[in-house]
């Protein structure tokens, strides 16, 4: 895939495609950070992110925010995760793309999971679960038992109980 990209890259900046060029770079992020290239991922989404700032490719911006926010996460530095995942969900609520703000969510809870927040972690997932509409997708179905579990584990059916609640009170 990698090299898929850097053709691709290649192309694009020739074409003096800017847009493209940050869609690529944004993908070499994704691949540097899922082979565990934490900091070459940092810099492949710092550049599409200057890229999509000035192109004004809000969506693209909001993308890469939150694969900042995954590099600082592992990087152990929480607070600007959250700054970033914070902005992207901002972006993503105001393009009004539930994808987009589950996959946010998603990734806030595990932010929040790791920082031992487990009720800010259960309901990141919880309000993920609930835009995410793919009900029998893999990547659904794993939260929805991930969350099971977590609540299971700490001990959290109250809280779930008043997700839920609060969830059904807002539908009718």
């Amino acid at each position: 895939a990698r090299a898929c990209y850097d053709e691709a890259l290649a192309i694009f900046t020739i074409a003096s495609d800017l847009v493209d060029q940050a869609r690529v770079l944004n993908g070499l992020g994704t691949i540097a950070y899922a082979e565990g290239d934490v900091l070459k991922a940092k810099n492949y989404y710092e550049r599409a992110l200057s890229i999509a700032h000035r192109q004004e490719a809000r969506q693209l911006y909001g993308r890469t925010l939150c694969g900042l926010g995954d590099v600082e996460r592992t990087l152990l530095h929480y607070e600007e995760a959250g700054r970033y995942y914070g902005e992207a969900l901002v972006i993503a609520k105001e393009l009004d793309t539930p994808a987009e703000q589950s996959v946010v969510l998603r990734r806030m809870g595990e932010l929040a999971q790791v920082q031992g927040n487990y009720d800010a972690a259960l309901e990141s997932w919880f309000q993920a679960l609930n835009l995410d509409q793919r009900l029998e997708h893999p990547a659904r179905v794993e939260l929805d038992a991930r969350v099971k579990s977590f609540v299971a584990e700490h001990h959290l059916e109250a809280v779930y109980a008043s997700f839920c609640e609060q969830y059904e009170a807002h539908r009718v």
